[in-house]
């Protein structure tokens, strides 16, 4: 299952290099579909020789391919589905002991952010801080990426709003 998983990510990562995100996104929500599908059903995990939560986690790193693919082409209607889709994974994930709770809320902040919801990204990723423990998170997030995030969201939110806030008094200068 781990070789055929290898050879699946090169091949998708070789096309989102090379092809139209049309043609691409295509192909990512079918290895969504097929992680889901497996992940669900019993008999096919023993065909594929992998446990539900190995299907399951194969599943979210897809959506969360696809949310980061959708973005970087400007889909962000597409990204939002996916996010949504991975908070919706949460408590199914949550029954299999596999939390994701901090990776949803995490894709949900970079969702939030590219769609120009600064302010609510801010929030979403303070909020992920302050729940944040060790044991917390089975995936991709860590203090370190967190607070990176944090950092240079919080940052570039504050460039923006001083370049877009009139200087004070600058009405009574005149040229």
């Amino acid at each position: 299952m781990a070789g055929w998983c290898i050879h699946s990510a090169v091949l998708v990562s070789a096309l989102t290099r090379n092809c139209r995100f049309e043609d691409v996104s295509q192909l990512m929500s079918t290895r969504e579909n097929v992680f889901g599908i497996l992940s669900r059903q019993a008999r096919l995990q023993q065909a594929v020789k992998a446990s539900a939560q190995e299907l399951r986690t194969l599943e979210v790193e897809t959506i969360l391919e696809s949310s980061a693919l959708s973005r970087s082409h400007g889909a962000l209607q597409s990204s939002l589905k996916a996010a949504m889709y991975l908070s919706e994974l949460t408590e199914p994930c949550k029954q299999m002991g596999i939390d994701i709770d901090s990776t949803a809320q995490l894709e949900a902040a970079n969702v939030l952010w590219d769609q120009g919801e600064m302010t609510a990204s801010i929030g979403i990723l303070q909020n992920i801080r302050r729940g944040m423990t060790s044991e917390n998170t089975t995936m991709h997030v860590g203090p370190a990426e967190l607070l990176a995030k944090l950092v240079s969201y919080s940052i570039n939110l504050k460039r923006i709003l001083w370049l877009t806030t009139p200087c004070a008094g600058s009405s009574s200068i005149r040229g």
